[in-house]
């Protein structure tokens, strides 16, 4: 992998349904001030992805935080913080693939349980197999659908423009520090995922270059991209609706510049952004495994790498295993 498929991870691993459900919230809490919570939150994102792109470019092993922690504090602390985020993410892998198969069963007009838990497993299983066949072939796939959600929100914010008023930053309530701070918190939600870029070093090309490189990028890209969508939102409906709205604020902008035909993309384009997140935690968070067994952590069998595809596929397939477990919890 080079920078733009590493690249592709963080912002594909980021930029989730944070940004389309938390505009509505923010503005609920600040108004129009909410873009003082996303540079906020951005700026302390940014000063942690710092941190990560440095340790990256010193240590170009496969495994992220498991790898830092293990030096500076030693394996057992190492393992303990990398075990917890894996299986935080591991949750989240299941949790997306039925948030998937929700939405495509909102357009198909399916709500059967049996069906949602089908489609979930199906998406799953796809993602695992592009993961398996290849890191090129899953990068492939993260790039695509990266590019598309990047895509989407683009023609968001560029049809919106002439719905812009710079008048709506400074609407709504004084600003209070106390709200404006857990504000930033919750904003700080939409950032998490950007340290995925720095698991699977091993299969890049310049590593030492490209991860910080490509932190940095996911960071600076994800905060201008949230800050937009917000002031777009809240100058198409008014920063009093949107807060009304809540989480469904930018799905009704949404519908509001492009209509209910053009909502209706807007859902198909959620099961897309759902999706990019799933690939890219699938991608990255298999090698946490990988990086356990290489040392000694778990089973040694999670260490074998295809023959052929040159992936630790054990672990990928380990990993969905318990991830279709998840889904079968979820929908049952």
């Amino acid at each position: 992998m080079g920078l733009a498929e590493a690249t592709a991870i963080g912002v594909g691993t980021v930029v989730g349904s944070g940004v389309v459900k938390l505009p509505g919230v923010l503005a609920g809490m600040l108004g129009g001030a909410q873009v003082l919570a996303w540079a906020l939150s951005g700026v302390l994102c940014a000063l942690v992805a710092l941190c990560f792109a440095r340790l990256s470019s010193l240590m170009s092993r496969c495994g992220g935080p498991y790898t830092y922690c293990s030096a500076a504090f030693g394996r057992l602390v190492g393992f303990m913080v990398a075990w917890a985020y894996w299986i935080g993410l591991t949750m989240a892998i299941g949790a997306l693939a039925v948030f998937a198969a929700d939405s495509i069963g909102i357009i198909a007009g399916v709500s059967d349980a049996s069906w949602l838990t089908g489609v979930a497993l199906l998406v799953l299983a796809a993602l695992t197999a592009s993961n398996v066949t290849g890191v090129k072939v899953s990068g492939i796939v993260q790039d695509a659908l990266t590019a598309m959600k990047v895509g989407v929100w683009v023609a968001f914010v560029l049809c919106g423009l002439p719905y812009l008023r710079l008048d709506v930053v400074s609407s709504g309530p004084a600003v209070d520090l106390k709200v404006l701070g857990m504000a930033t918190l919750i904003a700080i939600w939409a950032y998490l995922g950007f340290e995925e870029t720095t698991v699977p070093t091993e299969e890049m090309r310049s590593p030492k270059k490209d991860v910080p490189r490509a932190v940095i990028a996911t960071i600076l890209l994800a905060t201008v991209l949230y800050i937009s969508v917000s002031v777009v939102a809240s100058s198409v409906l008014g920063v009093e609706k949107l807060a009304s709205y809540g989480k469904r604020g930018v799905e009704m902008a949404a519908r509001a510049i492009w209509g209910e035909v053009g909502g209706a993309a807007f859902s198909t384009f959620m099961v897309l952004s759902i999706v990019a997140v799933m690939n890219g935690i699938l991608l990255a968070n298999s090698r946490l495994l990988f990086a356990f067994s290489r040392d000694g952590l778990l089973s040694s069998g999670l260490v074998r790498v295809h023959e052929r595809f040159r992936t630790p596929w054990i672990a990928i397939v380990v990993q969905a295993a318990i991830a279709s477990l998840i889904i079968v919890f979820f929908t049952t």
